[in-house]
C-alpha cells in the first residue's frame, strides 16, 4: 500500500469507555423508538476541500442488513436494502456527524446509498455524503476535531463489553495544512 499524501492529519477510532445514556423525545412512544440491538458494524470518515472553508464529508460505512426499522426498508425480495437503495440511518441513537465547530447533522437523518450487500451474511455496505462550511480554517490553530456518533454496535460480536455500545469514529481537518485527508491506494 502506498500513501496519497503525507500523514498531516490524524484518523482514528475511539472507543467508548463508558456507555453513552439513550434519551428519549417526550413526543414519541416508546413503542415507537428504534431499539432492536446493535447493528452497526464499521466506518471511516474522509474528507475533501471543495472552496474557501467548504468541506465535502463521506462517510462509507457497513450495518447489520435485517435491522428492523421501517426507515432501514429496501428493494429487495425481502424488504430490507440491496444496491442502489437509498436509507436512512438511525438507532437507539441516531447517528449524527459532529463538525466540530458546535454544529452537526442532528434533527435529520443521514443517508446511506447501499453500495454492495450479502444476504447470507447479513450486511449491507454504503457511503453518506453531507457538505459543511466551516467559520475558519482551523480552531483557533488546532484541527476541526469531527465525529460520527451513534448506538449501537453490532450484537453479535464476541468482544462482550463492547456489544451493543455506541461508538464514535473521529477525524481531524486543518485546512491550513492540507485540502484533503489522506487515504491509502
Amino acid at each position: 500500500m502506498q500513501i496519497v499524501q503525507r500523514w498531516q492529519l490524524t484518523v482514528f477510532t475511539v472507543l467508548l469507555g463508558i456507555a453513552l445514556l439513550p434519551t428519549r423525545s417526550a413526543s414519541l412512544p416508546a413503542e415507537l423508538l428504534e431499539n432492536n440491538g446493535g447493528h452497526y458494524r464499521f466506518s471511516n470518515i474522509r474528507w475533501k476541500r471543495d472552496q474557501g472553508n467548504t468541506v465535502t464529508f463521506t462517510i462509507e460505512s457497513a450495518w447489520r442488513r435485517d435491522f428492523g426499522s421501517t426507515y432501514w426498508q429496501g428493494s429487495g425480495d425481502d424488504g430490507f436494502a440491496v444496491t442502489g437503495d437509498v436509507i436512512s440511518l438511525n438507532g437507539k441513537q441516531w447517528p449524527i456527524l459532529s463538525y466540530g465547530d458546535d454544529s452537526m447533522t442532528a434533527g435529520e437523518f443521514l443517508k446511506l446509498h447501499v453500495r454492495a450487500y450479502s444476504v447470507s451474511e447479513n450486511w449491507i455496505y454504503g457511503s453518506s455524503t453531507t457538505t459543511h462550511t466551516y467559520p475558519t480554517p482551523n480552531n483557533e490553530g488546532q484541527p476541526w476535531m469531527v465525529s460520527f456518533t451513534g448506538c449501537c454496535k453490532l450484537s453479535e460480536i464476541n468482544n462482550i463489553p463492547m456489544k451493543d455500545a455506541p461508538w464514535r469514529i473521529s477525524a481531524l481537518v486543518d485546512l491550513h495544512l492540507t485540502s484533503a485527508s489522506p487515504r491509502l491506494a
